[in-house]
């Protein structure tokens, strides 16, 4: 059964046309997800970790120098201060994320938050948005929605399902479009498996 990640997925339901058969392509020839080809394994372990550590907002600027990539050096450092951004003057505690997988129309996608964030008196089950291109509200109430499907059963009523566009240090939360975002997900995951062999 084909896995993708929820981000994918959001990519695939933003676009249209031959753009979408480009992106399940591109999908299809990435193959498995490999530690040693993540670009941000590293960023995405600091953030995870930064709260349970007691870091400041200068601990986790030293994250971007520590990378021998330039690339990485330039993309992390961008993506932490947006973190900061968000984090500001709130007080931030870690928490273990629940992870689950949808199927629908022999595709899995993979339901993958990288952290609980207790952020005074909300609760946040947080999914990390890392793409250069600015998260928009269609994939970010997508990226819940399905995290609200998934996961809901693992968690706290008052847990919030949420997307930080970590570039930006904007966050998404669940809205109350369920039963019409689900509709969404599963159309796009019957034109998803109905492609996936074709290409």
């Amino acid at each position: 059964m084909p896995k993708i990640s929820l981000t994918s997925l959001a990519d695939i339901a933003s676009v249209v046309g031959t753009q979408k058969v480009t992106k399940v392509r591109a999908i299809k020839k990435r193959g498995p997800y490999s530690p040693a080809v993540d670009f941000y394994k590293a960023l995405r372990e600091a953030l995870v970790t930064a709260h349970d550590n007691g870091w400041s907002k200068v601990n986790l600027l030293e994250i971007p120098h520590a990378q021998t990539d330039p690339k990485k050096v330039a993309s992390y450092l961008s993506a932490i201060n947006g973190y900061n951004k968000w984090w500001g003057q709130k007080t931030l505690q870690s928490f273990d994320a629940p992870r689950s997988t949808y199927s629908k129309h022999g595709i899995d996608v993979l339901v993958t938050p990288e952290t609980g964030i207790e952020a005074g008196t909300t609760q946040y089950v947080l999914k990390f948005y890392l793409n250069n291109e600015p998260l928009d509200t269609f994939k970010a109430n997508l990226i819940t929605a399905l995290m609200e499907m998934t996961l809901r059963d693992q968690c706290q009523a008052t847990e919030v399902m949420a997307v930080l566009d970590v570039r930006r240090g904007k966050l998404f939360t669940m809205r109350s479009q369920l039963k019409t975002l689900k509709t969404v997900i599963d159309a796009e995951l019957a034109y998803v498996a109905d492609l996936w062999d074709a290409l």
